[in-house]
């Protein structure tokens, strides 16, 4: 295919000097066309870099609880400029762990106690998913101790599918993925039991007396 360099040469050897306003009247045509089309090519980009930046990223991660590290929390957050609307869970195995709270029956206020993992009922985040999300929002789910995890998990990594849109009730899909691993804290201060954890403090305080 030819070059628009090498239609315009080709052009100007048919022109002669009586002619040269003919020409002169083609090439600023040539040239305005050209125009055209180059800023109608960088309108578009702009409008899909905007667009990119505009829209929302829902993630899902893991992360140590800041005043018990040995628990170990989900968190749920969009981290993009846009709200995120009909965020869906999905992969999420039926023996997934999360803490369960329940209640003292000799206290006049409810108490969460901390249990060891179980499946997650339908009524579970994972499972309803999110309708909106608004962006830099959290959502914190109480997931387990290191020590329970560990054992509920098999050590096994857990693959999760994130998809949420840009509208309500939006058929086009933005997806995301995500890896659960309680692997990854085995090196931590997550993975010390809590009595383990005492015991280290008492011997310190003995060693400074």
């Amino acid at each position: 295919m030819e070059t628009l360099g090498s239609i315009i040469a080709c052009l100007v050897t048919t022109f002669t000097e009586n002619n040269i306003d003919a020409l002169i009247t083609l090439l600023l045509a040539l040239a305005t066309v050209f125009m055209a089309i180059e800023t109608r090519c960088m309108a578009k980009a702009t409008e899909e870099t905007l667009n990119e930046l505009r829209k929302p990223n829902v993630l899902l991660y893991p992360q140590q609880d800041i005043e018990a590290p040995t628990y170990i929390n989900l968190i749920i957050t969009n981290t993009g400029t846009s709200p995120a609307f009909d965020v869906i869970f999905s992969s999420v195995p039926d023996d997934f762990p999360h803490m369960v709270h329940e209640t003292e029956p000799n206290l006049s206020e409810s108490k969460p106690l901390y249990s060891k993992p179980e499946s997650i009922p339908n009524n579970h985040i994972l499972r309803t998913g999110i309708r909106f999300l608004a962006p830099n929002e959290k959502r914190i789910i109480d997931w387990g101790t290191y020590n329970d995890l560990l054992q509920a998990l098999d050590k096994t990594p857990i693959s999760l599918t994130i998809s949420f849109s840009r509208k309500p009730n939006d058929k086009k899909r933005i997806f995301n993925h995500t890896i659960l691993d309680i692997n990854d804290f085995s090196t931590v201060l997550a993975n010390k039991h809590p009595i383990t954890k005492i015991a280290d403090s008492l011997r310190k305080i003995e060693e400074k007396l």
